[in-house]
């Protein structure tokens, strides 16, 4: 198992305690793409500051590749690379500044500068080698980030918004790469507010909200578990006289033009039942019923809310 989380708890603060990550466990196997999804301030990045040994738990344990982050740190660190959101680019060569980051992972100086030839080699940056890292541009330093986490050459990589401030043909080259790291066998822990993104990259997604991990899963089940009203596009010999027919049952159902009818309830056997027999009632015949996949901004907003509905009514009966 590459990333174990079991029992997290962070709270910052004395006299005003604030909760970051309250109770928080999951795994990441061996090679699988996860993506930490929620809402600002909802714990993604104190999570990472834990596994990176940056920040210490109130309670709990972490561990990457079996060891304890927090009594084995160094032994861990030797196993991951981390890309923060933002830091600060010191003065030196991109070739420099990578034998240096190989040195401190573990590699010799000359397995650090075979490595550092490899991947500059590999983002075509070897050409640019002696330029001074601080001069590149924002995707080409998210790039060079990178480099410096796979410079010694570990198993997981844990990534804090990697596309962010990026153009659109950066973004692009950059979700190759990391697809291209991912077929390789890397372990990717993802946190990033850009949702297409983690469709590309992920397979499973944890959902944390205000501290607690709300849901964990594959990435197609969330979609189908966050959703209690099921949506149908319904098409027929004759839409209108259907929708009136299906409203009269007191079915919500709405029309958008060249797609049909939209009709929405909580269970497919007894939504169908009511439209066929509705259809058959009025000679109407039904050549199209299919559920709508919902967005995943859907699905992620829809589940956040709903939880939150929930906790509100339990704290009100108590």
């Amino acid at each position: 198992m590459s990333v174990v989380i079991d029992g997290l708890t962070k709270i910052y603060g004395r006299l005003i305690r604030i909760p970051a990550l309250i109770d928080v466990s999951f795994n990441v196997s061996d090679g699988v793409s996860f993506a930490l999804l929620g809402p600002n301030a909802s714990g993604k990045t104190t999570l990472l500051k834990v596994l990176m040994g940056l920040t210490r738990p109130n309670s709990g344990r972490a561990s990457i590749m079996g060891f304890d982050v927090a009594k084995e740190g160094f032994k861990a660190r030797r196993h991951v690379g981390f890309i923060p959101e933002t830091i600060s680019i010191p003065w030196a060569s991109l070739n420099h500044l990578l034998v240096y980051m190989g040195e401190l992972g573990g590699l010799s100086k000359s397995d650090a500068q075979k490595k550092a030839k490899e991947l500059l080699n590999w983002v075509g940056l070897w050409e640019r080698r002696n330029q001074k890292a601080h001069q590149l541009s924002a995707g080409l330093r998210q790039r060079l980030l990178i480099l410096c986490a796979l410079i010694h050459d570990p198993e997981v990589l844990l990534l804090d918004e990697p596309t962010a401030n990026l153009d659109p043909m950066m973004r692009g080259s950059l979700l190759n790469e990391l697809q291209e790291l991912h077929k390789e066998g890397k372990t990717l822990l993802v946190s990033s507010h850009v949702l297409p993104e983690v469709k590309e990259i992920c397979q499973r997604v944890g959902v944390l909200d205000r501290g607690e991990l709300i849901y964990d899963g594959r990435l197609s089940d969330l979609t189908k578990k966050a959703t209690a009203m099921l949506e149908y596009t319904v098409r027929s010999s004759n839409d209108k006289r259907l929708m009136k027919a299906l409203r009269d049952r007191g079915v919500e159902v709405t029309i958008e033009e060249r797609a049909g009818l939209k009709v929405a309830g909580t269970d497919e056997k007894t939504l169908w039942k009511t439209v066929s027999a509705a259809a058959n009632e009025l000679g109407i015949t039904v050549t199209e019923f299919k559920a709508v996949e919902r967005s995943l901004e859907e699905a992620l907003i829809k589940l956040i809310y709903d939880v939150r509905d929930q906790d509100l009514r339990d704290s009100t009966n108590v």
